[in-house]
């Protein structure tokens, strides 16, 4: 705690900073120096103090950005938002291996229908992703005839499995209509 009330007040006087964003949008990091005293930084999505450090040392910079940022990652994008009752849901899909080794993992998809019930609809499949090594795809998902009008949350999530780790989540919101 006393580390997050330090690096607080250095944010607030020192408010130019960094700001650097994973490609789904998912997670960031921020990372601020100071030209005298320099006192870097490293927060999660949350805003909590994940790492911290006086001085410059670039090498340890690095590697705590390489804990926060996640290794593998998934981003959706979805062009339409309404979808008629009984219709297509078409949404794209890029999943990224930013390490520098392979790595496997499982995908899953699900939606979260008006009213809050969660169901699974993809996976867990099994993955994996050469060093650097990025698909893209178009999927399609079909919408029931009987789906409930509303608001909806499509996600997807991308960690070992059973789920015991999520290395990144995407997710996008779209509405059913008659």
């Amino acid at each position: 705690m006393e580390n997050q009330a330090i690096v607080q007040n250095y944010q607030n006087m020192y408010p130019d900073i960094i700001m650097l964003k994973d490609v789904s949008g998912s997670v960031y990091s921020q990372y601020a120096q100071n030209n005298f005293i320099p006192l870097n930084y490293v927060l999660t999505q949350d805003h909590m103090v994940e790492w911290w450090m006086e001085g410059f040392n670039e090498t340890a910079m690095r590697n705590a950005l390489e804990n926060v940022l996640p290794l593998v990652t998934v981003a959706l994008e979805n062009d339409g938002i309404a979808v008629p009752q009984g219709d297509v849901l078409s949404y794209d899909v890029t999943l990224h291996n930013w390490d520098t080794v392979s790595q496997t993992f499982y995908a899953m998809t699900e939606v979260t229908i008006p009213g809050g019930s969660t169901y699974p609809l993809l996976g867990p499949v099994e993955l994996t992703l050469n060093p650097g090594q990025e698909i893209s795809a178009t999927l399609t998902q079909d919408i029931p005839g009987f789906a409930p009008q509303g608001t909806y949350e499509f996600r997807a999530t991308l960690g070992t499995y059973p789920p015991v780790e999520t290395m990144d989540v995407s997710n996008f919101e779209f509405e059913v209509v008659e």
